[in-house]
């Protein structure tokens, strides 16, 4: 418990002294609108395996905003 406790003090001091842009998951597909991609997509008759698909929603900093699956 202490350990995750000055772990958390830690990241806060980091991020209250540097210049941390957080991300912006607003400007990118939300996990609704992947999931629905996803699921249109494996719908389709492509003559695949119809195994399930993943997919993920980065940001330009490299966050990632949204995961899912089929």
């Amino acid at each position: 418990m202490k350990k995750t406790v000055m772990q958390l003090a830690l990241v806060g001091v980091f991020a209250a002294t540097s210049n941390i842009s957080f991300a912006d998951c607003k400007k990118v597909p939300n996990y609704d609108a992947l999931k629905a991609a996803l699921d249109d997509a494996r719908a389709q008759p492509n003559g695949g395996f119809d195994l399930d698909m993943w997919g993920t929603v980065v940001d330009r900093d490299g966050v990632v905003c949204a995961v899912a699956r089929t």
